[in-house]
């Protein structure tokens, strides 16, 4: 006869590795977007947007998510000058987060690109990571222009990255790769010429084509909307800096959790809203 004795300390330690094992399955990500600092414009009160961010970096240090994600526009379309002093003071307020970002280059980011990478310490090119069994992927639709578009090179690497592995993939854009018209959108409705990039359309076959993709996230649209198109949910988020009509000069954040089995986002804030998304 055999006896095999456990001690109470083997038993506790088991169970810690599993409950952590069990926390590390759920992954929390902050998410900010249209962050537009600047002078005031016809569209979007600038002068606010630094105060604004700054609540919305404090609300998401107490959220503690595992990275965050901004998705481009964060200057209004001032001089190269006024532009640049306004990324330099975001590149300050991000570098007291202790914890991974990635930045989108927005369709208004018009600042030369090697000096918003050296301003805000950051990479501004396609590029994936993976994390806790998710790929996250970020597709970069500036190219120069307000309109934007995707090369055939961001295509290619695009569909080389979804093939890269087997994990579960969250595909994340400055503008929208859904192709649907909004309605009752107070800025887009009136020049839906710039809503989506040229190439949306490849782009979406890309991602259905790989059957890996349960959620492509954008902000640009300066609105929550959801939308589900052959099977991968398109989700817009909206601005840190609201519209100029906007009676609520408050700030908005969003929390995206992932887990085995569902994914969830929270928008905090102006416009707070949730969106529960089943894989």
């Amino acid at each position: 006869m055999v006896f095999i004795v456990v001690s109470v300390e083997c038993l506790i330690f088991a169970e810690r590795v599993n409950d952590e094992r069990n926390f590390r399955m759920s992954l929390k990500i902050g998410i900010i977007t249209d962050i537009h600092a600047g002078l005031d414009n016809d569209y979007i009160k600038g002068s606010v947007a630094l105060e604004l961010l700054d609540k919305a970096l404090e609300a998401l240090r107490l959220e503690n998510p595992s990275r965050l994600i901004e998705l481009g526009d964060r200057t209004n379309d001032d001089s190269l000058e006024i532009r640049r002093n306004n990324v330099a003071e975001l590149g300050k307020r991000f570098a007291s987060l202790s914890i991974p970002r990635h930045h989108l280059l927005g369709n208004h980011d018009f600042l030369p690109k090697e000096e918003q990478e050296q301003l805000l310490n950051t990479q501004l090119s396609n590029h994936s990571v993976d994390v806790e069994n998710w790929q996250l992927i970020f597709l970069y639709s500036f190219n120069g222009t307000v309109e934007g578009g995707l090369t055939n090179d961001d295509l290619v690497w695009l569909e080389q990255t979804l093939a890269s592995n087997s994990s579960p993939a969250i595909v994340f854009t400055h503008q929208p790769l859904d192709g649907v018209p909004t309605k009752g959108n107070s800025l887009f409705d009136a020049i839906p010429h710039y809503l989506t990039p040229v190439g949306h359309e490849k782009a979406r076959a890309i991602m259905e084509a790989s059957g890996k993709v349960k959620l492509a996230v954008n902000g640009h649209t300066h609105w929550n909307h959801l939308e589900k198109i052959n099977g991968i949910s398109y989700l817009s988020l909206t601005a840190v800096t609201p519209l100029v009509q906007s009676q609520d000069m408050i700030t908005a954040y969003s929390i995206l959790t992932l887990d085995e089995n569902s994914i969830s986002v929270k928008v905090h804030g102006r416009e707070s809203a949730e969106f529960h998304i089943k894989q």
